[in-house]
């Protein structure tokens, strides 16, 4: 049972001979993604990026931590204004975060590691407002 079926790939497991039911089918996806992939930080969101030294590090679907335009279809004149959305609503949910857990939030807390952060301990809303800070205008 799938709640949103992609009919192109719907036809490919029933073609296997595995009955899938829909609640809702759609046609014609540029870009299949979970909501995690556009939150920071965020247990198996984004893409995995292998590093030369076998680490795997994440990257979220915005910058300045992803390439919104080239692994979310994007449009190029939309990447700031996009990831500029992904890193406040990232930072409303970590500052949640922050208060129900009663303590500072720290790249320590996060299930795995994100491209282009700082190799050493840092806070995560101070690095997500200053990210949201720098991104380019559009």
């Amino acid at each position: 049972m799938a709640g949103v079926a992609v009919k192109e790939n719907l036809d490919v497991i029933t073609n296997t001979g595995i009955e899938v039911k829909g609640g809702f089918y759609i046609s014609n996806v540029l870009d299949e993604v979970c909501e995690r992939d556009f939150y920071f930080g965020i247990a198996q969101s984004g893409q995995s990026s292998l590093q030369e030294d076998g680490t795997v590090l994440k990257q979220p679907y915005f910058m300045p931590f992803g390439l919104p335009v080239e692994s979310a279809s994007v449009p190029e004149d939309k990447a700031s204004e996009f990831s500029r959305e992904c890193l406040e609503c990232s930072y409303e949910l970590w500052q949640e975060i922050q208060k129900q857990s009663n303590r500072v939030v720290t790249n320590e807390d996060l299930p795995e590691s994100i491209f282009n952060t700082p190799d050493q301990s840092f806070e995560i809303l101070p690095l997500l407002k200053e990210a949201s800070e720098n991104l380019p205008e559009q």
